[in-house]
């Protein structure tokens, strides 16, 4: 199968560059999937930059156009996506995200109006032999009084992270690619930003994972092994770079078949 990574598209109601650029990627992956089969649009978090309900209408737009044409949608959430600024998280923004992304767009139907209750979030692609395990990376961190905190660091906590481990050893995804995908960097690439709990687990899935994806970290970075496995941070999508003068955005295509795992960077025109 086929799939590509997004993250950190930092939707706000100032109408800011990050705004622009949807429209350029929405009219790329257009073009370029037009025809065959399309891959799957995994992003790893940060999808608003507040958690505010007013900063949502284009996120969902963009979002509903794409999976109406075929794309199928791989979302879990980032800090930014849980309260101001990244560091004040709030239980209002955490039920915003929960209404809109994971029922309005993803289509869960369960009771619960939860976060805990949906992750880790299990994707199966059983025809490709291709499993996605998602994680809330800040689900740790709901528990401190006001949820106010100085770093943007994330906790994945214990009760998840096992439930983690049960996922991950059941045998209907034995002989799949199992690939972990969460906001927050397991390690810690910027100080105070990554996770409390990370080295725990990373120790805990330790040649159970093939794959881990992430966001957070607005530089886009590649390990072709790290901890025996295929890591990689997407970056700030909806961050122009400038190639040879002109203003791009790049994502990562990633293909994963018996073979292996092929991974290419892809260039886009980014809004002026």
């Amino acid at each position: 199968m086929k799939f590509i990574h997004l993250s950190d598209l930092h939707i706000n109601t100032a109408k800011k560059d990050e705004n622009k650029q949807l429209k350029p990627l929405y009219e790329h992956f257009i073009k370029r999937y037009n025809g065959g089969e399309k891959p799957a649009i995994l992003i790893t978090g940060d999808l608003v930059d507040n958690g505010q309900a007013d900063e949502y209408g284009p996120v969902e737009n963009f979002l509903h156009s794409l999976k109406e044409k075929g794309f199928e949608l791989i979302v879990c959430p980032g800090n930014h996506d849980y309260g101001k600024g990244g560091i004040h998280y709030r239980d209002a923004s955490s039920k915003l995200f929960f209404e809109k992304i994971e029922c309005g767009l993803l289509g869960y139907t369960g009771d619960a109006c939860d976060m805990a209750s949906l992750y880790p979030k299990v994707t199966p692609f059983d025809d490709d032999k291709v499993v996605f395990f998602g994680i809330d990376s800040l689900a740790g961190k709901m528990d401190n009084p006001g949820n106010l905190h100085l770093l943007a660091d994330g906790e994945i906590g214990k009760k998840q992270r096992n439930r983690l481990l049960d996922h991950l050893a059941k045998p209907q995804y034995d002989g799949h690619t199992k690939i972990v995908y969460l906001h927050n960097h397991p390690w810690e690439l910027i100080p105070g930003h990554g996770l409390v709990d990370g080295l725990e687990f990373i120790r805990e899935i330790d040649g159970q994972v093939d794959i881990i994806c992430f966001g957070h970290m607005h530089a886009s970075h590649f390990w072709e092994s790290r901890e025996d496995m295929v890591a990689m941070n997407a970056g700030k999508t909806t961050a122009p770079i400038n190639y040879r003068g002109s203003p791009y955005l790049t994502y990562r295509e990633i293909s994963v078949n018996h073979a292996g795992t092929a991974v290419g960077v892809i260039k886009v025109p980014a809004a002026k």
